[in-house]
């Protein structure tokens, strides 16, 4: 089931503002600023600016309420959104035809070239109308007080901000926002890049904290790179979280010379979380350098299958780089992720370009010597997975080590029959007949588990054709079951009708 959180709740309790909280909002450039007046959001009398109060997610939502937009004016809400909202990102507009309605429309922006997505020349409107405006994965949506207008796939754009735009006229009470609200977009049955967010490290430790929380059993992979420090290998006791979970060491690359002369290390370790709730993941090294922290939820892969490493231990300068896993993949559906780093020498912000259409680009850089760039991906084929990263703004430096890894979804043995839904028979005296649900066969029994007489089954779903209903071994639960009803371990049993 998809769910939203929301991650940040603009206040407008508080008195007139202009521009509007410099804290959290950002004008764009060229443009003039946003104001809070009267307890809502408006321009003035136009305004336009980024939310800088959060990275939000990749999966990302606003929730917006007008309050007026009359006159002819224009309202923008704009998604997955670079510094310059015009130049990549989703735009969600309103434009005000003076009549009860307004002009929607949905545009995407990649590299300055727009096309538009869908297009309402007459979407009646009323003040006080809530929209809600969703990038989730490659699905592009938009609802009105709750129902949808409209949902598109598109996989142009991957990560960004959040910007909102208001160019009315006057006071610029005629474009005027009540409510806005930047949430975060997720699904337990998704597979694939929840969130992620990186930092840079000045000191022996640094921490990592995720904007939304994360799901029990679900994959984290955290992805470092160090310059100038003596760490020449990495092992999963430098890192923690508040769970207290035990990280692992999936791959790892160290280099000693090349270009820039430094010493680099990348690498990445994993660990699934053991509870739901607010992830912070530490580290902490007496003997670390200038170094990069990348912290990445998964859901639906757990277990760790290919790696691979790019030394770049060479004499000369490189500024484009691949690297790939050893091998190809075990399975045919896997995630995973690359980490590329920079190498000393760089004095100024580096711009990273990963692969178009991969999931969860993540730039670490302070402007001056750190600077490192991860990305993720999604196959659905056995095959060699490459991740390319390229920088720009090079000036006495190079790409330094890269490291890649890809996990799995574990899974029972495939040649298991089926068993449809069961329900116990006649059971022992003093024995309830609990309903089953939905069964799977097991070859062993879980760790400290009995399998205890359950009485007689009976198949009450058809199986496949061509499928028998046969000695099934031992089961659990994996459906669901009726309310009140626990999901216990149910034992070997035996078809008997």
């Amino acid at each position: 089931m998809i769910t939203y959180t929301p991650l940040a709740v603009v206040d407008l309790t508080g008195p007139d503002a202009n521009p509007i909280d410099p804290a959290k909002w950002t004008t764009v450039a060229t443009f003039t600023e946003l104001q809070q007046k009267n307890h809502k959001i408006e321009g003035t009398p136009s305004g336009f600016a980024l939310y800088s109060g959060l990275t939000p997610s990749d999966d990302q939502y606003v929730d917006i309420t007008f309050s007026s937009l009359s006159g002819h004016s224009e309202a923008d809400v704009f998604l997955r959104s670079s510094n310059n909202p015009r130049a990549s990102g989703y735009d969600f507009e309103l434009t005000d035809n003076g009549d009860g309605t307004v002009v929607f429309s949905i545009t995407r922006a990649v590299g300055g070239a727009l096309t538009a997505l869908y297009i309402d020349v007459a979407l009646p409107f009323t003040p006080g109308d809530a929209f809600r405006f969703v990038a989730f994965g490659t699905t592009i949506s938009a609802y009105k007080n709750g129902t949808l207008l409209f949902s598109t796939t598109d996989i142009s754009v991957a990560s960004g901000k959040v910007a909102l735009a208001l160019f009315g006229s006057g006071d610029g009470s005629n474009a005027a926002v009540s409510a806005f609200t930047i949430g975060s977009v997720t699904d337990p049955a998704r597979g694939g890049i929840v969130q992620h967010k990186s930092a840079v490290a000045h000191s022996s430790s640094t921490s990592v904290a995720l904007n939304a929380p994360v799901t029990k059993g679900n994959l984290i992979v955290v992805g470092i790179a160090d310059q100038n420090g003596e760490v020449t290998s990495y092992d999963g006791t430098k890192f923690s979280d508040n769970f207290g979970t035990s990280y692992a060491v999936a791959v790892q690359e160290y280099t000693n010379n090349g270009f820039s002369g430094e010493p680099a290390i990348a690498a990445l370790v994993y660990a699934l979380a053991n509870q739901s709730g607010s992830l912070t993941v530490n580290y902490n090294d007496p003997l670390a350098g200038m170094y990069t922290l990348h912290v990445y939820e998964v859901a639906g892969y757990d277990t760790l299958d290919k790696v691979g490493v790019y030394p770049n231990s060479a004499n000369t300068q490189v500024s484009s780089a691949a690297v790939s896993t050893s091998s190809a993949t075990t399975r045919d559906k896997e995630c995973g992720l690359a980490l590329f780093q920079a190498k000393y020498g760089f004095h100024d912000p580096i711009t990273w370009t990963g692969d178009g259409g991969n999931e969860g680009a993540e730039t670490a850089d302070d402007g001056t010597f750190r600077s490192s760039f991860s990305e993720g991906f999604e196959v659905t084929s056995k095959v060699v997975v490459t991740a390319t990263a390229t920088l720009t703004n090079v000036s006495g430096g190079t790409l330094g080590p890269a490291v890649i890894a890809t996990f799995y979804k574990s899974a029972p043995p495939s040649n298991l029959p089926f068993l449809g839904s069961v329900t116990a028979g006649d059971a022992p005296a003093g024995a309830s007949n609990p309903f089953l649900g939905t069964v799977q066969v097991l070859t062993v029994a879980p760790s400290g588990a009995p399998n205890p007489y359950l009485g007689k089954v009976k198949v009450l779903s058809v199986a496949p054709a061509g499928v028998p209903n046969n000695v099934v071994g031992s089961v659990v639960v994996i459906g669901s079951v009726p309310t009140g009803q626990a999901d216990i371990f149910l034992g070997s049993v035996v078809e008997t009708s």
